[in-house]
């Protein structure tokens, strides 16, 4: 008699732990994304441990394949640049070199980019000027045969306490989309206000409407390239800028096209 009172005992303590075994079964063939039973005090906090680890899983594979996703977007510009300096022998050389250091750049920065702009009190100032005429001068060379006017006011003391692939992807990213999606001018624009610095990029192309601007804003949000519009990229600057406590926001250009704004907190 003591005996089967034990064994019955001893079930019902390991019924719990057999429901957590069918729940894992559960989550292991997708049929479930979490334990969500109700279990005693003890189970409970093993049961929370592991679907915290289920959580930070996840969060890592969003990571790595968002990672991917950005680093082969942030490759498009320089190999489009090495492509088009094939037809340009006498500069060749110095636009490989230039090109391979900034996709050099560009993968470390993707590899570290978990830690980015958490604290950018002790990142050196970046002009933001500079940044801007190299962009310019690549995406010339890209897009040579449209023969795109370029307006640069950027006020040549103007600064950013950032790193500095992180800047060249955000005004990389936007210059691309304006010298893509322009008619034939593109106008860039920069200033600082109290603690704001806000870097603008408009052009005179087909603009984003209204319906389109959140949209595009998603990661994977895009309007089909094969339709004139904007967004390839954004997703990636969004992530950058609020990095920065910043915000991005779409308006319609006085030239009829676009205006992209980034605002960081500097």
């Amino acid at each position: 008699m003591l005996l089967a009172t034990q064994i019955l005992v001893l079930r019902w303590g390991l019924k719990p732990l057999r429901k957590v075994s069918q729940e894992l079964t559960a989550i292991e063939s997708g049929e479930s994304k979490h334990i969500d039973g109700l279990y005693p005090r003890e189970i409970k906090l093993l049961t929370d441990k592991i679907n915290n680890l289920l959580v930070q899983e996840r969060a890592r594979q969003t990571r790595y394949r968002n990672a991917l996703a950005d680093l082969s977007h942030s490759l498009k510009t320089p190999l489009a640049v090495l492509l088009g300096g094939v037809d340009q022998p006498e500069t060749l050389t110095e636009t490989v070199q230039e090109q391979s250091l900034r996709m050099i750049r560009i993968v470390e920065r993707q590899l570290q980019r978990a830690g980015a702009a958490n604290d950018t009190s002790t990142l050196p100032p970046v002009g933001v000027l500079s940044i801007a005429e190299r962009i310019c001068a690549s995406l010339s060379k890209v897009y040579r045969n449209k023969n795109v006017n370029v307006s640069n006011h950027i006020p040549a003391d103007l600064q950013l306490r950032c790193d500095e692939a992180d800047l060249i992807e955000v005004i990389g990213n936007l210059l691309d989309n304006a010298f893509k999606w322009c008619d034939q001018r593109v106008e860039i624009q920069g200033h600082k206000d109290g603690h704001r610095l806000t870097v603008s990029v408009l052009d005179d192309g087909p603009g984003i409407s209204p319906d389109n601007r959140q949209h595009i804003l998603q990661r994977g949000g895009r309007i089909d390239e094969t339709a004139p519009g904007h967004g390839i990229g954004l997703s990636v600057v969004v992530e950058i800028v609020e990095a920065y406590q910043g915000r991005l926001t779409i308006e319609e250009s006085p030239m009829g096209g676009a205006a992209v704004m980034v605002e960081f907190y500097a």
